[in-house]
């Protein structure tokens, strides 16, 4: 399918979001954090959002690549990815933060398409080279770069200008 979604802002978005406190059994109250529910009432919005970027019910376990060709939307998701079931972290040697991991756990399909635009961006020279590997225990797979190759990624993708989950991506701005 060619459609490409265009100019989609936030007037198209119906958001809910909550924070309460909330008390528990044991005597502690607790202030809970934002929740948001996108609701889209627009069929070509949702068809869109599933023809070009399959996005499904349950994705860690159905999800495929999307069907993009423009690099910077490849980028853009592959963050979302990230940022829904992934991580951005940090490794110490001796006290010293040295080198950053980038995990990610889905489908075979899109961890090898992600592996596909890692190898793209920077390219993996090592001689164990990192593959998509099943989770224990679990349908779903795994991935993750580390090393100068994870700090080169994260400095690429964290240089695209989409929203991010602050507690993963600016966790490694003190020390690269």
């Amino acid at each position: 399918m060619n459609r490409k979604i265009k100019n989609l802002t936030m007037k198209n978005w119906n958001t809910w979001s909550a924070e309460e406190e909330q008390q528990y059994p044991f005597g502690k109250t607790y202030t809970t954090g934002k929740a948001f529910r996108l609701r889209i009432n627009s069929k070509q919005i949702c068809d869109d959002l599933i023809d070009i970027f399959n996005i499904t019910p349950n994705k860690s376990l159905t999800l495929k690549p999307p069907i993009l060709e423009n690099e910077q939307l490849i980028k853009a998701f592959i963050i979302g990815l990230i940022d829904g079931d992934g991580g951005v972290n940090l490794f110490k040697v001796k006290g010293k933060v040295n080198s950053i991991e980038i995990d990610l756990t889905g489908t075979i399909e899109v961890l090898n398409w992600v592996k596909y635009w890692f190898d793209t961006w920077v390219p993996n020279n090592h001689y164990k080279c990192a593959k998509p590997k099943q989770s224990m225990n679990s349908k779903a797979y795994r991935y993750h770069v580390a090393g100068k190759r994870g700090i080169e990624l994260w400095k690429i993708l964290s240089q695209v200008n989409v929203p991010k989950l602050k507690r993963k991506w600016h966790k490694p701005l003190p020390y690269f």
